[in-house]
């Protein structure tokens, strides 16, 4: 009886000492290493670091007690699965999910989808998410969804800097006029809204001008910009 509490009280302190360990190194990690994207793999590294030491040290128990003290063996044995159909589950199925979906599924950096009545392009190809940028921001799509949802790929857009000088009717433009100015343009359904309009007021021959910059979906909208522009420069 003396020997089981030995026993069971040195692997509590085991168990113990690995979750304060991975805890602690997690905290240093986030606190002390420089830059977001190397602090992301450090992350990754010690999570399956983490998971593979439980993984062993559960299996070891579970060989070693299986013969003297069978309970203790199939409580670990049930630790042990439960945790893999956890990793399996929550982690790992975007992992061999992403893997399958880079190497059989043709799609590239740039290319316009279209994913549940959400648009935009694909920006980057993470470990376990595809990255869209679209209107509203950065969009993460786990891969284990892809295979659930219908992909749309959309027509690629030639995008297009637009920059236009005009003439002005008034000589000097107040900041509330440039503002409702810009309000205006971003009703326009031709420019791409990741990239607001820029407008600078600039002194010409003795004329004032008014520059606008804007990035165009599509060059088979400049016209159609430039006409709307001249209509409502004040």
């Amino acid at each position: 009886m003396f020997l089981l509490k030995i026993n069971l009280l040195s692997i509590t302190l085991i168990l113990l000492a690995i979750y304060f360990l991975f805890r602690l190194l997690h905290l240093l990690a986030k606190k002390m290493l420089p830059g977001k994207e190397l602090k992301e793999k450090i992350k990754k590294t010690l999570f399956f670091s983490e998971l593979f030491v439980w993984i062993a040290f559960l299996y070891r128990i579970a060989e070693y007690f299986k013969n003297e003290k069978p309970v203790l063996s199939v409580i670990a044995g049930i630790l042990l699965i439960l945790i893999a159909v956890w990793a399996f589950l929550f982690v790992l199925k975007d992992y061999f999910a992403g893997l399958y979906f880079k190497i059989f599924e043709n799609y590239r950096i740039g290319n316009r989808l279209s994913i549940e009545q959400k648009s935009g392009k694909i920006i980057a190809f993470k470990s376990r998410f595809l990255t869209l940028q679209t209107t509203e921001g950065n969009l993460k799509i786990p891969y284990s969804k892809l295979f659930n949802t219908p992909i749309n790929l959309l027509p690629e857009k030639n995008e297009e800097e637009f920059l236009l000088q005009l003439n002005t009717k008034s000589e000097n433009l107040s900041t509330t006029e440039i503002e409702n100015l810009k309000k205006r343009i971003l009703l326009l359904p031709w420019i791409n809204m990741n990239y607001p309009p820029e407008i600078n007021l600039l002194r010409k021959d003795n004329k004032q001008l008014i520059e606008i910059k804007l990035v165009l979906i599509d060059a088979q909208y400049k016209t159609n910009a430039k006409n709307y522009l001249e209509k409502i420069v004040p």
